[in-house]
């Protein structure tokens, strides 16, 4: 993904109810000052083969890692901001009221859906539709009461498409072609397996299994990868 920031347009995170990003829930989190950097993480797994008789492995490719995108965000109560950072909203928030609001837009479960919200990332050109991975919360002032009034979201949010649009995305259909497939929730190897080869057959999930080296294909993790060879080389 290639970021160019826009020097007017602030940083928005959107909550929704539904992959599609179609139905917002709640109002969406704007940040007062843009973040100074942002980083993005790409990981290919490549599946380590090594010949009878040789001290080599040949990377063959396996399937990618969803993308991952992290960035901080800054919470204060005063209208102090510090350069390089970014405020969550607006300053007649307490932190505390800050944090219960990014807490219920991006992190907890959503009683509607049975899951945190889905979300999307707007900023420039930055159309980064996720969930939220990992938050890390570090409190850095305090008021003489303990209270705080101070605190850096560290967080780590990871991509996450519709599988119509991963499809389109790939441009692959056909049996004969490599297709690497995200797992979504529900998703099981042998019904994927069957969708991309058009037939059900245990022989070809059990080759599936092995190419990727999976020690328990029955419990498949979503936003896991998995790489689909050619149904010629199966």
């Amino acid at each position: 993904m290639s970021i160019v920031p826009s020097k007017e347009q602030k940083l928005k995170v959107t909550a929704y109810t539904d992959v599609d990003r179609s139905k917002i829930a709640g109002s969406p989190i704007k940040v007062l000052m843009n973040p100074q950097s942002i980083t993005t993480r790409h990981e290919n797994k490549y599946a380590k083969y090594r010949g009878i008789n040789s001290s080599k492995n040949s990377a063959s490719y396996a399937y990618s890692l969803a993308e991952e995108m992290s960035f901080t965000l800054l919470l204060v109560n005063s209208n102090a901001l510090d350069y390089g950072m970014s405020a969550l909203t607006s300053s007649n928030k307490t932190v505390s009221e800050q944090l219960d609001e990014f807490m219920k837009a991006c992190y907890q479960m959503n009683g509607e859906i049975h899951e945190p919200n889905f979300l999307k990332i707007e900023w420039g050109s930055v159309n980064f539709s996720c969930k939220l991975k990992t938050l890390d919360i570090k409190y850095t002032s305090f008021g003489k009461d303990g209270t705080p009034r101070r605190a850096e979201l560290e967080v780590v949010f990871v991509e996450d498409l519709p599988k119509d649009k991963i499809a389109k995305l790939e441009r692959k259909s056909s049996p004969d072609l490599t297709h690497v497939i995200t797992v979504m929730e529900g998703d099981t190897l042998p019904l994927l397996t069957e969708k991309v080869y058009g037939v059900s057959d245990a022989s070809l999930y059990i080759a599936v299994a092995r190419v990727n080296q999976m020690n328990d294909f029955r419990n498949l993790k979503q936003g896991q990868r998995i790489f689909f060879p050619p149904l010629e080389n199966k």
